[in-house]
Formats: structure tokens, C-alpha cells, sequence
């Protein structure tokens, strides 16, 4: 039986349109600030429209080639070992803002992959590949390297913790269930 995706929703449509108000009001009091305002807004926006479009087609690229429900049954045939293993590397990988990875992951909740992979994966992005070479530079190898691996620990543990908890949180949900 194939799932249908939920349909699309537009999110932030009430923090647009308080934006929208806020510019129309600052143009109306205020218009050489609004449009300095503007202008740097669209400068910004101009800076990371290209990485937000390149971040769009990795993701595209991933879910064509390694669609969540494929990525859900290699997590369930591998284990939750090498799930935790993957999710440190993705988590190490990946690169840009977390909230454009955000469908993604949801996709993957959605699919049945546990929220402690989902947790291993937030917490490796502290790794930041692209700024290694500045780090060592500044801290030195052994800092850097000692740090680096205590991250990757801490990304472990916090997956431990949440499978706990969420362990813990079905045994009482169906605890409370049995007592209906």
C-alpha cells in the first residue's frame, strides 16, 4: 500500500504578512530607512539565494536517488549501530542552514526513522568540515582532534538519551492505555 505525501502547506504566511505590515509602516514614517532596509534585505537575499538553490537540489538529488522510505528500510536492516553511524557522517556532510534540511528529516520521522538517529544527526552538524583548517590553525591539532571526537561522542550519547526517553515515554503511554 503506498502512502500519499501530505499536501503542500505554505508555513510562515503570518510572519510574511507581519513583515510586509512592519516595511509598509517604516516606509510610511520613515522611507529613506525602509529603503536602505530594502536594499540590504535584497543584497542578502541575492548572497544566499544561490546556496538555498544549491542546498534545494542536493536535497532533490537525495530523495531522488535515496528516497526516505529507502534510507527507513536501511536504517531497519542495518540497525540502529550503523543508523547512528550514518547519521554522524550526514550529520559531519551536510552544510548550510539546518532548516532547509528540515523536509528531509521529516520525511524520515515520518517514515519511521527513530527520533534518536534524527538527534545524532542535529548534534554531529557541530562538526564543521570547511572549518577545520582554521581551527587547528588557531587551537592546534591535538585540541582540535580531542574536541572533534567528543563532539561525535556527545552526538552518540544524545541519541542514547533520546531513545531512552523515548523508551520511557511509550512505556508510559501505553502504560496509560492499559489502565483505560
Amino acid at each position: 500500500m503506498k502512502t500519499s505525501s501530505p499536501p503542500f502547506k505554505f508555513k510562515g504566511l503570518r510572519f510574511l504578512t507581519l513583515v510586509a505590515i512592519s516595511y509598509v509602516s517604516l516606509g510610511l514614517t520613515h522611507s529613506e530607512q525602509a529603503m536602505q532596509s530594502l536594499m540590504r534585505a535584497g543584497q542578502i537575499l541575492g548572497q544566499i539565494l544561490p546556496i538555498i538553490a544549491l542546498v534545494v537540489v542536493i536535497n532533490a538529488l537525495i530523495n531522488w536517488w535515496l528516497p526516505p522510505n529507502k534510507m527507513v528500510r536501511l536504517f531497519k536492516k542495518h540497525g540502529a549501530k550503523r543508523g547512528w553511524g550514518i547519521a554522524m557522517v550526514a550529520g559531519v556532510m551536510s552544510h548550510g542552514p539546518m532548516y532547509l534540511w528540515y523536509p528531509m528529516l521529516s520525511d524520515l520521522q515520518r517514515g519511521g526513522v527513530p527520533q534518536s538517529i534524527l538527534v545524532t544527526y542535529f548534534y554531529a552538524r557541530a562538526v564543521k568540515l570547511p572549518l577545520l583548517p582554521l581551527m587547528v590553525d588557531y587551537f592546534g591539532v591535538l585540541f582540535t582532534v580531542t574536541l572533534e571526537v567528543y563532539i561525535l561522542i556527545a552526538a552518540w550519547l544524545q541519541g542514547l538519551v533520546m531513545q531512552f526517553l523515548d523508551r520511557h515515554h511509550r512505556g508510559v503511554t501505553a502504560d496509560a492505555e492499559d489502565c483505560r
